[in-house]
């Protein structure tokens, strides 16, 4: 278990969010079975005036049942299952590394362009003087978590600094096992998680 970093479009995010905010609007204040359950009803009149006429009352009790509940797994629908239609956010840009307690921090290696821009890192001053001219002047990328926690320049290295003087982390046997030792930082090729 461990927390994961990445590095993504500051304005990109920015306007993915607000419409995010803006189904949460939609969603939270929308009454579906208020709005719905009239035009349903509408629409079955015929067959619901022909059942009180002729005195099947448990039809009517049983569409009104049945209608509710169809009205209340369409909301569910709409509010969970189609989120992801509006859920534009980047939350996995490109990934910086991985903290796990007991461990020092693994960065991942990075060599590729997006949006023009070269994102290259083998080193943890390659890693550090990227974001520091990236995310904390010109403020084009930010630094998120897995959880969507926005984290600035300052907080990371400070985090990652942390953990590398941490003696707890220094004596884990098993830092370099699965990752390269670059002048006493982690680093691992490819995806990991």
């Amino acid at each position: 278990m461990g927390t994961n970093y990445f590095l993504i479009r500051k304005q990109d995010n920015a306007v993915a969010n607000k419409l995010w905010d803006a189904r949460n609007v939609v969603i939270n204040n929308t009454n579906f079975v208020t709005l719905l359950e009239p035009i349903i009803k509408e629409l079955f009149k015929e067959p619901i005036r022909i059942a009180n006429e002729n005195n099947f009352d448990i039809v009517q009790n049983r569409f009104d049942d049945g209608l509710h509940e169809t009205i209340q797994r369409l909301a569910s629908y709409i509010q969970y299952d189609l989120s992801y239609v509006f859920d534009i956010r980047d939350h996995r840009g490109v990934h910086i590394g991985k903290s796990s307690a007991g461990w020092l921090f693994n960065f991942q290696d990075q060599d590729i362009v997006q949006d023009d821009v070269h994102i290259k890192w083998h080193s943890y001053e390659d890693v550090m003087s990227f974001l520091k001219e990236w995310v904390d002047e010109k403020k084009i990328f930010t630094i998120i978590d897995e959880y969507d926690r926005e984290i600035s320049y300052p907080e990371f290295k400070d985090f990652v600094d942390t953990k590398q003087s941490d003696p707890h982390n220094l004596e884990n046997p098993d830092n370099f096992t699965y990752s390269r030792n670059v002048n006493g930082y982690r680093f691992s090729e490819g995806d990991f998680s």
